[in-house]
C-alpha cells in the first residue's frame, strides 16, 4: 500500500489535471485513499455504496463545481457519473475485466477535450493487462514515475508561487506588525532568518523536499520487502468439508498483536468454537485468519468493530488488493494447527492430561464426531 500510494502521490504532484477520478476495488480502500490523500494536501473525496444518497449528491456537486479535484470511487458507486471536467482516470486497482476498464476510461476527455488514463499493474496482474490491451486493441505504454528531482522542482515552484499569491492577495498588516516587533526584540537576527523560520512553521512536519530511496528489484525477497500471500483459506484438518474463507484484519506486528489475541477475540465475539478458527498469520501491518465461509453478516459486522490491541479489526475478506505483507513479518503457523510460540493449540476439548492409553476405537469415534460437527454462531 505504501509504495503504491507514494507512486500515486508523485503522479498527482507533477501531472496537471482539471479533475481526476481514482478507481479502487473496495469501499474500504476508497475511504483509506481519501484520508491519505487529504492528509497530503490534496482535495479528495470518496463515494461508495455505504455513502447516503444526499451525501453522494453533495460530493458530486462539489466535484462538478471544482471544490473537489480528486474523486475516489468503486465501479458501482461511479455508475451514471457524468462530469465534463474529468481529465484523468487512475485505475488504482486494476479492474477484474476489460469491459470495466473500457467504461472507466470512457469518463475522460468529455466535451471534445483530451483525456488520459493511468493504470497500476503488478507483476501478477500482467495477464489481465494483456486482456485489456486485446479488448481495447492498443498497447498501454509504461510510464516512469517522477523522480525526486522533478518532484522537488515542482514543490519549489509551488512554494514560490504561494509566497507571491499571499503577498498580492492577502492582508498582512497584523503579521507585519508582529514580525517588526519580533525583530525589534531580536536585532541580531537577519530578516532572512525570520522569514525562513516562518516558512518552516508554515510547512509543518512534512519536509518540503524529498529524496529518492534506493529500491531493490531482485528476484529474492529479504526482510522488510513486500510479498504476496495466498488469498485461499486452508481447510480445517478435522473438518475439511467445511468451506473456509480467508479474512484480513487491521492489526499486526506493529500493534504487538499475537495469534492468541485474534483467536480469543473472534471466538468470544462470534461465540464460535476455536476448533473452527483456522490458520492465523501475523504480518507487519495486518493479519489473516481463516473462518467458516457461512458466517452470518451480522457476526462479520460485529467483528469489524471488535477492538484488539487498541485497534479495530475492520475484518474483511482477503482479496488481491490487500494481500501485500512483509517477509519475515509472520510469527504464526500457516497450517491448520496454530502455533503460539512453541505451544500448539489443541482442538480436542474432551482430552484429559496424561491419558495416553485411550482405545484406538474411541479415538476414531471422536475424530469422526469432530469431522461431522458444524460451527454454530451467535446472532
Amino acid at each position: 500500500m505504501a509504495q503504491k500510494l507514494d507512486a500515486l502521490t508523485r503522479i498527482l504532484e507533477v501531472v496537471s489535471f482539471d479533475a481526476m477520478i481514482v478507481f479502487a476495488r473496495t469501499k474500504t480502500m476508497t475511504v483509506e485513499l481519501e484520508e491519505k490523500l487529504s492528509a497530503r494536501g490534496f482535495s479528495a473525496a470518496a463515494i461508495n455504496g455505504d455513502i447516503a444518497q444526499n451525501q453522494r449528491e453533495r460530493i458530486i456537486n462539489n466535484y462538478k463545481k471544482g471544490k473537489i479535484d480528486i474523486l475516489i470511487a468503486t465501479d458501482v458507486a461511479a455508475r451514471g457519473l457524468d462530469v465534463q471536467r474529468i481529465s484523468h482516470v487512475v485505475n488504482y486497482d486494476i479492474p477484474q475485466d476489460a469491459e470495466t476498464y473500457v467504461h472507466r476510461i470512457g469518463r475522460t476527455g468529455r466535451a471534445g477535450r483530451e483525456g488520459e488514463a493511468i493504470l497500476f499493474v503488478s507483476n501478477r496482474e500482467r495477464r489481465m493487462l494483456s486482456n485489456i490491451e486485446r479488448v481495447t486493441r492498443q498497447k498501454i505504454a509504461p510510464i516512469e514515475l517522477p523522480t525526486a528531482k522533478i518532484i522537488n522542482a515542482k514543490r519549489i515552484e509551488t512554494f514560490k508561487n504561494n509566497i507571491s499569491d499571499t503577498i498580492n492577495n492577502q492582508s498582512l498588516e497584523v503579521f507585519e506588525k508582529l514580525v517588526t516587533e519580533f525583530q525589534a526584540d531580536n536585532p541580531e537576527l537577519e530578516s532572512i532568518k525570520v522569514a525562513a523560520a516562518l516558512a518552516f512553521i508554515a510547512q509543518g512536519k512534512e519536509p518540503l523536499l524529498i529524496s529518492d530511496k534506493p529500491q531493490s528489484f531482485g528476484r529474492t525477497q529479504k526482510q522488510g520487502e513486500a510479498k504476496t500471500i495466498s488469498t485461499e483459506a486452508s481447510p480445517l484438518k478435522d473438518n475439511p468439508q467445511i468451506p473456509m474463507l480467508r479474512y484480513r484484519v487491521d492489526v499486526g506486528n506493529s500493534n504487538s498483536v499475537k495469534p492468541g489475541n485474534i483467536l480469543g477475540a473472534v471466538a468470544n465475539e462470534a461465540d464460535i468454537d476455536s476448533e473452527f478458527i483456522g490458520s492465523i498469520q501475523i504480518f507487519d501491518n495486518f493479519s489473516t485468519v481463516d473462518l467458516p465461509d457461512e458466517m452470518p453478516k451480522e457476526v462479520l459486522d460485529m467483528l469489524q468493530k471488535t477492538v484488539v490491541c487498541g485497534k479495530r479489526l475492520n475484518m474483511s475478506a482477503l482479496t488481491d488488493k490487500n494481500n501485500k505483507a512483509t517477509v519475515g513479518g509472520a510469527n504464526a503457523d500457516s497450517g491448520d494447527g496454530r502455533k503460539f510460540g512453541r505451544k500448539k493449540f489443541s482442538k480436542d476439548r474432551n482430552r484429559k492430561g496424561g491419558n495416553s492409553n485411550r482405545r484406538r476405537q474411541g479415538d476414531g469415534d471422536e475424530r469422526n464426531n469432530r469431522r461431522n460437527k458444524k460451527p454454530k454462531f451467535s446472532r
